[in-house]
């Protein structure tokens, strides 16, 4: 960890636990503010320090108490933790020896979350924070609902130092799906558990109220996460302040009046800051945002409803583990070219590969009107009475601006190919022991960052953990090589004659030539029909509840047969 203090350390010591994707930094103008009467400790976690291996929460909490042993600091007068710095300061407190008077959650990310969401969860909050790194911060705005030029620099700078291992790591042990640790009663009475009301981390207080009933649970009204800790400084240090010196909130305009007694360590009985009314929290809860179409819009899904009666030729792996390749990626100017005919598969040279029905083309230029059409043919796609997986995305659109950057990412790590140079399908599959470029993947990222907000972002997470591994990682735990198709695609002009079993052609082919079986997944029993006529066979299905199911097929190489 690196450490930062403010003040003098013969003053009433101050701990700060800051948010994920920040810095301890991020503590400093409140500290700033407390320095000319407290001891403020700012730790930055392992995780965002640069050449640092995170450990775990025991190893966090041994280097704290270390380093307030080594500052001659015996007592807290003060715990305060922001969002995910909640869940390391719950293990503080439940471990620590030392006597500590007073705590303060704000906007706490008490969220518990199953092993297999968290896992699903880690590339792509790793993806979230290191695009603020590369962006240079321009999209902070579309993860939080601010985008404060006085915060950016924090986000910045986790974003450069964080490494995907230290995430992994620490999405492992926090944010488990068990019981909050225990806390004593005198504890429970000075501790203040904050939520904006209109944050969406206002949906774990009652959890919380339920763990620690003798705590005090004050509402911001109207206030988002950490709002009035990132917009009034000044103001929220001096909060601070007053818990410390009488063990209440001051009288704050945005304080939600009445509710619950709570009792002082006295035994008073004081007048809580109030609960937010029932009423609101159902309003705010069933809100819902409706997406307003143009009229070329729904032109475009009355075009592509046709994909269904037509032939519908699509499928993609849009599971988020594929995530975990990706590492970053500057971007490449987009052209609007054409493909080039695909040598030697696996050398890039020699003779062309024959097969049945054509040469493949590998994709050396991309064609953006092409993107377009695939992107709108996944969206739009008709399912009929089926509920797709579609519906984990928050719109059509944004299932359509994640495949066109899956698309660009395919094309950018070599693996995009076309049944000719008319581009009648697309297919994009990998090979055994074929990665993604690190450098290639910045397009999906940016596809799906921009489709969804983090509401969206971690229901997509969580509907996309319920189903299980699929056959892909069932086939790595079992070490048996495979041919990994993860898009097909045949475009509107050319379907209904043919095309789909010629861009199968060109997987199954190179299947039977490295000798290794070919699979997919699809997300519709009408798909699925069609990948069974042209001779693949169903492995297994993956159900993710109300929102459909997956189906893995697989078709064994020629040599093998089934």
């Amino acid at each position: 960890m690196l450490f930062e203090t403010f003040g003098e350390k013969s003053r009433p010591a101050v701990l700060f636990f800051h948010a994920m994707g920040v810095t301890g930094a991020s503590s400093e103008p409140v500290a700033r503010r407390l320095q000319d009467r407290y001891f403020c400790v700012l730790p930055t976690s392992t995780v965002y320090c640069a050449g640092q291996k995170y450990l775990g929460k025991g190893d966090e909490i041994r280097q704290v108490e270390s380093f307030l042993r080594s500052r001659n600091v015996t007592r807290l007068e003060l715990v305060a933790a922001s969002s995910i710095g909640a869940d390391l300061a719950l293990a503080f407190l439940s471990q620590t020896k030392l006597p500590v008077e007073h705590v303060f959650f704000d906007g706490g990310q008490f969220a518990q979350i199953g092993k297999a969401t968290r896992r699903v969860m880690a590339p792509l909050l790793y993806l979230a924070v290191k695009s603020l790194y590369w962006s240079k911060g321009k999209t902070l705005k579309k993860m939080l609902w601010c985008d404060d030029e006085a915060i950016k620099p924090y986000f910045i700078a986790a974003g450069k130092a964080l490494s995907y291992g230290n995430l992994r790591r620490q999405l492992a042990d926090s944010l488990e799906d068990r019981s909050f640790p225990p806390l004593p009663e005198k504890m429970q009475r000075r501790a203040f558990f904050e939520f904006g009301s209109a944050e969406e981390h206002f949906k774990y207080r009652k959890a919380v109220m339920a763990a620690y009933p003798l705590g005090n649970y004050p509402v911001f009204q109207g206030h988002n996460h950490m709002q009035y800790q990132i917009r009034d400084p000044q103001g929220f240090a001096e909060m601070l302040a007053c818990i410390m010196q009488e063990n209440r909130l001051p009288e704050l305009p945005f304080l939600k009046s009445g509710g619950r007694k709570r009792h002082s360590p006295a035994g008073r009985s004081v007048q809580g800051p109030g609960r937010i009314e029932p009423g609101l929290q159902a309003g705010r809860e069933n809100h819902r945002s409706h997406l307003h179409e143009s009229d070329g819009q729904r032109h475009n899904e009355r075009r592509f409803r046709r994909h269904r009666q037509g032939g519908g030729e699509f499928q993609a792996g849009i599971y988020a583990c594929l995530l975990q390749e990706i590492l970053c990626r500057r971007g490449l100017p987009e052209r609007q070219l054409r493909p080039v005919p695909r040598q030697n598969p696996l050398r890039g040279g020699g003779a062309r590969q024959r097969r049945k029905g054509g040469y493949p083309m590998k994709m050396e230029t991309l064609d953006e009107r092409a993107v377009t059409d695939i992107g709108h043919a996944f969206g739009y796609y008709d399912y009929g009475g089926e509920h797709g997986l579609i519906d984990a995305f928050p719109s059509r659109e944004a299932a359509a601006a994640f495949i066109r950057g899956y698309v660009r990412m395919a094309f950018q790590s070599g693996m995009l190919y076309a049944t000719s140079e008319k581009g009648e399908g697309y297919i994009a599959y990998k090979r055994p022991g074929e990665k993604i470029r690190p450098r290639s993947a910045l397009p999906l990222a940016r596809g799906f960052l921009g489709a969804m907000n983090p509401r969206s972002f971690f229901r997509f997470a969580r509907i996309m953990a319920n189903g299980g591994p699929g056959l892909d990682k069932r086939m790595d735990k079992e070490k048996k090589p495979y041919l990994f198709v993860g898009m097909v695609c045949v475009r509107e002009p050319f379907q209904g004659k043919g095309y789909m079993r010629k861009v199968m052609d060109l997987a199954f082919s190179e299947g039977s030539r490295l000798g290794v079986p070919v699979i997919l997944e699809t997300d519709a029993q009408s798909k699925c029909d069609k990948y069974l006529h042209l001779g693949m066979e169903l492995a297994g299905t993956r159900r993710f509840g109300e929102h459909g199911v997956l189906y893995d097929l697989i078709k064994y190489p020629d040599a093998m047969g089934s």
